[in-house]
């Protein structure tokens, strides 16, 4: 057996494109505080610089902590149609709950290595 699957890199340019096709170029990013080298966020920017637009703005999270008040200031302000989100289940969730509780009406996607965990943690939070 061989398991094959696209790169974080192209798993990214496809939500990006995913994104642009639907009309959304209101974009935001999450990631973790310990990327040092920022290479999530930066294959983010990348993709949308494919597209001819940038991001509005990203934050980080530490990678299992719930405490996502800084993330959820910037993007709340920001009002994104989108935030992409390379971030554990935990601060993923949590920050979700929080853009829901505000009233944001963002679309959130992510890439692979969350799966289903996501959508088991949120439950019926996970609409959108």
């Amino acid at each position: 057996m061989f398991n094959v699957r696209a790169s974080y890199k192209l798993e990214t340019l496809a939500l990006v494109n995913y994104l642009v096709t639907t009309g959304q170029k209101k974009i935001g990013m999450i990631y973790h505080k310990d990327d040092l080298t920022k290479s999530n966020l930066k294959m983010t920017e990348d993709a949308t610089a494919q597209f001819g637009f940038a991001l509005v703005g990203s934050a980080s999270v530490d990678r299992n902590s719930p405490d996502v008040k800084e993330a959820f200031g910037v993007m709340s302000k920001l009002n994104p149609d989108a935030v992409i989100c390379n971030a554990a289940v935990k601060p993923l969730s949590e920050f979700v709950r929080q853009m829901r509780t505000s009233g944001a009406g963002s679309q959130f996607l992510s890439v692979s290595f969350v799966g289903s965990a996501i959508v088991k943690e949120l439950k019926s939070e996970a609409a959108g």
